[in-house]
């Protein structure tokens, strides 16, 4: 949804489907105490006995997993990510759980899905990846070692595309600039009450492509996600304004007013549609009064 994406919310990325067959041995895992004392480090310097999955990708194991690898289009993993001079990047301690298709993982940050597609489940490792091996990357990634801790949490399939994803209902109304939509669900709040462009939204949603490919889900995710609307795509700015809370809609947004115009790798192109419940919304005076108390 967003115009400048934020960060893992929308990007991430893996060559490959590499998995460790042939890449390592499990004799040659710093497990246990080592692990535990190269973890505590403030800059977490890659130890002589990292192992390498992949030329740029090497890895301690920190903690053992009791799961399998997987095999699945989404995978769920929290992550903590620092730059090699110890600038921390991101942490799941802060955003909670990713989950992320597996596809775009490999197109836009090539070594962390060979990090992840490498693990399994409950398993917690320590990789340092080559700037390289994150190309294209995120954005103003720096041009450096990068050190994540990752723990796969888990896997799952996408969820099914609705009937009528390929095009609106015939009688659907349709806003000034072409977005269509359905109501699935009033919610009880006073329909007088709706956000505006320069309000903070929380939302559950989920996207598909009109050949029925999700690329994204709060849904699978577990948590609502909250953005300011002003960072979002015309379509989603357009389109939430009207709902109230606890109104769930389903929208058919033109090209042009989703991601029509990025250059960013692995945006899903045409036409989108989004199911999207508005759970709450805030404004900045509101956040302010808040904040004063």
């Amino acid at each position: 949804m967003f115009q400048k994406p934020h960060f893992w919310g929308l990007v991430l990325a893996g060559a490959v489907t590499l998995f460790a067959i042939g890449f390592f041995y499990p004799g040659d895992n710093v497990t246990g105490e080592e692990a535990e004392e190269v973890a505590g480090e403030e800059f977490r310097p890659k130890p002589t006995n990292a192992v390498e999955l992949v030329p740029g990708v090497e890895y301690i194991v920190l903690e053992e997993g009791s799961g399998q690898q997987l095999d699945t289009e989404y995978v769920t993993y929290s992550m903590d990510m620092y730059l090699d001079d110890g600038t921390l990047v991101m942490s799941s301690e802060e955003q909670g759980n990713y989950t992320q298709p597996v596809e775009m993982l490999r197109s836009m940050v090539p070594g962390v899905a060979d990090a992840l597609t490498a693990m399994k489940v409950g398993e917690t490792r320590r990789y340092w990846i080559e700037p390289k091996n994150l190309a294209p990357g995120y954005p103003e990634m720096a041009n450096k070692l990068h050190v994540i801790d990752f723990t796969l949490v888990g896997g799952q399939g996408a969820l099914p595309a609705p009937e009528n994803v390929a095009a609106p209902p015939a009688d659907a109304p349709r806003t000034e600039n072409g977005i269509a939509y359905v109501v699935l669900e009033e919610g009880p709040a006073d329909k007088t009450e709706q956000p505006k462009v320069s309000d903070t939204v929380t939302v559950h949603y989920t996207g598909w492509q009109t050949d029925g490919r999700m690329f994204d889900s709060s849904v699978l995710r577990g948590q609502p996600a909250e953005f300011p609307l002003a960072r979002l795509i015309p379509g989603w700015q357009e389109a939430i304004p009207l709902m109230s809370r606890g109104d769930k809609y389903r929208f058919w947004i033109p090209e042009a007013l989703a991601y029509g115009n990025s250059s960013r790798p692995g945006a899903p192109k045409g036409m989108l549609v989004f199911d999207i419940e508005l759970v709450d919304f805030t404004s900045p005076d509101t956040a302010r009064e808040t904040t004063e108390e």
